[in-house]
């Protein structure tokens, strides 16, 4: 009996992917959709966006596949595809949505809104490296590589990142 796509090693998978077997690809993604998408919606603090991001990356990932190297580490190549498409997703205006976030100030806003608020109001390249280090608890040698940073670099936005954080939620609190 073959073993089902579910069990397989994402290295297995790849190569049955790039072999042409969609099934497989579908499988990688299932994988790995939950975690990207904490992490996508921690970075644009948008569903929108979100969406729109993952859609245009995983086609992106879909149409690279060939390309990626064997050996490698999938999540994080899957990571540095959709950090790039998170830029983009930044850069342009979003649609408008059904139901307008709370303004801070308005009312009382849940713990989670209040860190959504901060995170937002952080740079992107600080905001990507407190959510996947202390967020999201990856390596620093796979945040320096998907945000393409030397260690001092990352340390310096992972300072400016808590510093403003912290500074924006004791703010909250007053």
């Amino acid at each position: 009996m073959t073993p089902g796509p579910t069990s397989l090693s994402d290295s297995d998978l790849i190569e049955l992917a790039q072999a042409g077997d969609g099934d497989a690809f579908v499988t990688l993604l299932r994988r790995h959709d939950p975690r990207m998408r904490t992490v996508v919606y921690r970075i644009l603090v948008d569903h929108y966006r979100m969406e729109a991001v993952l859609h245009s990356a995983y086609g992106e990932a879909f149409a690279g596949l060939r390309r990626f190297r064997a050996g490698g580490d999938f999540a994080s190549w899957l990571y540095r595809i959709v950090y790039n498409r998170c830029i983009e997703g930044v850069a342009t205006p979003a649609p408008t949505p059904r139901h307008r976030a709370r303004k801070p100030g308005s009312k009382i806003m849940t713990a989670s809104e209040a860190v959504g608020q901060a995170l937002i109001a952080l740079r992107l390249d600080e905001r990507v490296a407190v959510v996947l280090v202390d967020g999201e608890g990856f390596d620093r040698s796979v945040v320096e590589q998907i945000l393409g940073v030397d260690p001092a670099t990352l340390d310096e936005h992972l300072r400016v990142a808590r510093a403003n954080l912290g500074l924006a939620l004791s703010e909250g609190e007053a």
